[in-house]
C-alpha cells in the first residue's frame, strides 16, 4: 500500500492498524537512532520522544469529535508524528551515520549551521505533507510564498547576506572554533561561535566581538591557528653602528634561549634590518604555540634583550641633538663613586680579605657590574668559567640538575673555585628575582696575584677552611675541588703561572 493511501486512510479514521503502525514506525527510527548516536548526543532524541508523545495525546480524544473536528485534530496528529519523524531520522543521519564518518578520517564535525538548515528542511517537508493531505493547493501556496518571500527578501537583504555568507564560509571554512584569527583592521580574537548571521570573536582584553558573516566574506582573514599552530613573532630592536652586526646578533640569540614559551625548533633567527638615524634596527624572530600568550612572551623577549645589552654594555640608540646652555658656576654634589661601590661588594668576600686596599682597589677597577633578569641562566653546571660573582642586588638560586639546593642573597658570592683554579662550574645559577652581580674575570686576579705573590698562601688557606666547612655540611656542598687531590695552592699556582 502507497505512503499516501495510507495516510489517507489514519486520516479518515478508517484503520486503527495504520496508526500504531505509524508509532511503531517512529520508534524503530527514534530506537535505531539512540543505538547509533553518541553518547553526548542522545540527549538530542527527547525532542523526538516529545513529539511522538503529543502525537499520541492528541489522537486519543479524536474518536469522540464530530468529523470536522475530528479531520483537524488528526491532521495535527500527523504533523507531530511526521516532525517525530523527521527529528529522529535527522539524528539517525547527522550524528550516527555522517558524524561517525567523519570520526573515522579524523575530521571536524559537521558545521551547527548546516545542521540547523537541514533540520528546519525536514520539519517544512512534515509540514508541506500534512498540508497536502489535508487538502491545501501547494501550487497556490508555494505561488503566494514566492511572492511573500520576494517582499521579505527586499526588506531583509542585509540580514540574509550575512546568512548566505555563512553558508559560503562553512562550505569552505577559512577557521574553526577555537582558533585564533585577525581581520581587515586589525582586530584579533579567538573565534568562540559561528552562527547564521555572525561569528563571535573572545578578544585578549576579555571582551566579546561580533562580526557579521557579509563583512568577514569582504575581508581577509589570518588564521594563527592553522596549519600547524606554531606562529612567528618578531621583536625589533636597534644598536649602535659602533657594533659589529655578528656581535649583536650573537647577543640577542643569547639573550633568548630558554625564553619561557619561546621554541627551541624552529630556531631562532635574527635579521639585520633598517640603517636607521640613530642605529641599526634588528629584528630577532622567533616561535611560540600559544598565541593567547603573545603579549607577556614578547615582553619577556624584550626584558631579556635589555639585561643582555647591559651586560655587554650595548646601549640601545634613540634620536638625540646637542644643546648647548650657559649659565653661573653653581656647586654640583658628586654622584656615587662606582669603584667605592665596587670595592664594598667585594670587600665582604671572605677570601679577598686578604689583599691590601690598594690591590681591592685595582681589582675593583677591572670588575663589571652586569645585571640579570628574573629565570635567566647565570651560569650552567659543568660548563668552563674564569669568573667569579659577588651579589651586590637581587637573589639567586642554586641548582644542582632540576633540584634547587640553595639560594644566595645580597653580599653572597659563587663562582670562586672557577676563578681561581679553572674547575668547571660545580652548579647551575639562576637568577630569582632582577640581580645586579659585581664580576671578577681571571685577567684581574692574576694581575692582582702578581704585584703581590705573597697573597697566594693567605687566599688559599682561607679557600680551603671555608670549603672544608661547606663540606662538611650536607647538601651545601658548592665548591668542590673537581676531583683532583693536588693541594689547592698549586693548582692555584699553575692555574695563573705563578712560580
Amino acid at each position: 500500500m502507497a505512503f499516501s493511501q495510507l495516510l489517507n486512510l489514519w486520516l479518515s479514521g478508517m484503520s486503527l492498524w495504520a496508526a500504531s503502525a505509524g508509532i511503531a514506525a517512529d520508534l524503530l527510527v527514534i530506537l535505531a537512532a539512540a543505538l547509533v548516536v553518541p553518547p553526548e548526543s542522545r540527549r538530542r532524541i527527547r525532542l523526538a520522544l516529545a513529539l511522538l508523545s503529543l502525537h499520541v495525546l492528541v489522537l486519543i480524544p479524536a474518536p469522540l469529535m464530530d468529523a470536522a473536528a475530528s479531520r483537524w485534530v488528526r491532521l495535527l496528529a500527523l504533523f507531530l508524528l511526521l516532525a517525530s519523524f523527521a527529528r529522529a531520522g535527522f539524528l539517525l543521519l547527522m550524528d550516527g551515520v555522517v558524524g561517525r564518518r567523519l570520526a573515522q578520517t579524523s575530521r571536524s564535525h559537521v558545521p551547527q549551521i548546516f545542521r540547523d538548515l537541514l533540520q528546519v528542511t525536514l520539519f517544512v517537508f512534515a509540514g508541506l505533507a500534512t498540508l497536502a493531505q489535508g487538502g491545501v493547493d501547494l501550487s497556490s501556496l508555494l505561488a503566494t510564498s514566492a511572492l511573500i518571500t520576494a517582499v521579505v527578501g527586499l526588506s531583509l537583504q542585509e540580514t540574509l547576506g550575512n546568512t548566505i555568507a555563512g553558508l559560503a564560509m562553512q562550505a569552505q571554512p577559512p577557521f574553526g572554533v577555537g582558533d585564533w584569527i585577525e581581520l581587515d583592521g586589525g582586530r584579533i580574537g579567538q573565534v568562540t561561535s559561528v552562527g547564521w548571521r555572525s561569528i563571535t570573536l573572545w578578544t585578549n582584553d576579555e571582551t566579546e566581538v561580533s562580526v557579521p558573516n557579509g563583512l568577514l566574506a569582504k575581508s581577509a582573514v589570518l588564521n594563527y591557528s592553522r596549519p600547524t599552530g606554531v606562529i612567528r613573532r618578531t621583536v625589533r630592536v636597534s644598536a649602535p653602528y659602533a657594533e659589529p652586526p655578528h656581535h649583536v646578533e650573537a647577543v640577542l640569540l643569547d639573550a633568548i634561549a630558554g625564553v619561557p614559551g619561546v621554541l627551541a625548533s624552529p630556531a631562532p633567527s635574527v635579521v639585520t634590518g633598517l640603517f636607521g638615524e640613530s642605529g641599526i634596527e634588528y629584528q630577532l624572530r622567533f616561535f611560540i604555540t600559544e598565541f593567547r600568550t603573545r603579549d607577556p612572551i614578547d615582553s619577556l623577549v624584550r626584558d631579556r634583550i635589555w639585561y643582555a645589552f647591559r651586560r655587554e654594555n650595548i646601549t640601545i640608540p634613540y634620536p638625540s641633538q646637542d644643546l648647548y646652555l650657559h649659565s653661573a658656576p653653581t656647586r654640583t654634589v658628586d654622584a656615587e663613586d662606582p669603584v667605592n661601590d665596587r670595592m664594598l661588594s667585594l670587600g665582604r668576600v671572605d677570601f679577598l680579605a686578604a689583599l691590601p686596599e690598594q690591590a681591592l682597589r685595582d681589582l675593583a677597577l677591572s670588575a663589571r657590574r652586569k645585571p640579570y633578569g628574573t629565570g635567566e641562566v647565570i651560569i650552567e653546571q659543568g660548563e668552563a668559567g674564569e669568573e667569579f660573582f659577588v651579589i651586590r642586588r637581587g637573589e639567586v638560586a642554586v641548582l644542582s640538575g632540576d633540584r634547587e639546593v640553595a639560594r644566595l642573597g645580597e653580599g653572597q658570592f659563587f663562582g670562586e673555585m672557577s676563578l681561581m683554579t679553572g674547575a668547571p662550574r660545580s652548579a647551575t645559577i639562576r637568577a630569582v628575582v632582577p640581580c645586579e652581580l659585581v664580576v671578577i674575570a681571571k685577567p684581574s686576579m692574576q694581575e692582582v696575584l702578581a704585584s703581590h705573590p705573597d697573597l697566594v698562601a693567605r687566599m688559599t688557606a682561607i679557600l680551603e677552611a671555608r670549603t672544608n666547612a661547606l663540606n662538611d655540611t650536607p647538601g651545601r656542598s658548592l665548591t668542590p675541588d673537581g676531583g683532583t687531590q693536588r693541594p689547592l695552592i698549586h693548582r692555584i699556582r699553575d692555574f695563573f703561572k705563578l712560580a
